[in-house]
């Protein structure tokens, strides 16, 4: 009869901290096989929604966790890449603007060199030699220094399909309409994909 009390008694009392421990570790673990089961664009598109302007730190830095799972060899592999630039990119333009009282004459002309270098830093980081400059409403991706020019170029003109939409608003934002890509390093591309 004690035993039976002393067990009553048992399930009576408040749980402890370390038998909490145990259902958060549960819990945690179940956390972690559900993100581990997300597909690359599963990955991709949890991304895209964290990493926006105005997050959490915490929301950020599970955008940023969402992006490192997607494989390099993954079809998403560019767009992630891309996105992480177009956030980082957005940051920086954003505490720019925050600690300048005045933003110089010209500030779009500045915007869209830096979206040149950011392109051209990620397809550099994915094996492509492509030299991308801006003009008033389009970046020139020239691959003529590639060892597969053509290929290279290509390669870039289909990644360029799939930009992320808060790219696409920022180069729409600096006036940018078209990316031009030229194998050749001529002012005529042989591929063109305008900004929509």
């Amino acid at each position: 009869m004690v035993i039976v009390l002393d067990r009553v008694k048992e399930l009576d009392r408040p749980i402890r901290p370390a038998e909490l421990s145990i259902e958060q570790k549960r819990a945690e673990q179940a956390r972690e096989k559900e993100f581990s089961a997300l597909t690359p664009r599963e990955h991709l598109q949890q991304a895209q929604s964290l990493l926006k302007l105005g997050s959490t730190q915490e929301a950020i830095d599970n955008g940023y966790r969402h992006l490192k799972a997607i494989p390099g060899t993954a079809p998403e592999a560019t767009e992630a890449t891309m996105l992480r630039s177009s956030f980082e990119q957005s940051l920086q333009l954003r505490d720019q603007q925050a600690n300048a009282a005045i933003i110089p004459h010209g500030g779009d002309d500045k915007r869209r060199q830096a979206l040149a270098l950011a392109f051209e830093e990620v397809l550099r980081q994915q094996g492509h030699e492509v030299s991308v400059s801006a003009t008033s409403d389009q970046l020139w991706f020239d691959c003529s220094s590639a060892l597969e020019p053509r290929s290279s170029c290509y390669a870039a003109y289909q990644s360029s399909k799939h930009l992320p939409s808060d790219l696409k608003a920022e180069l729409r934002a600096v006036g940018i309409t078209t990316l031009n890509f030229s194998p050749n390093g001529g002012m005529i591309p042989t591929w063109a994909n305008n900004v929509k």
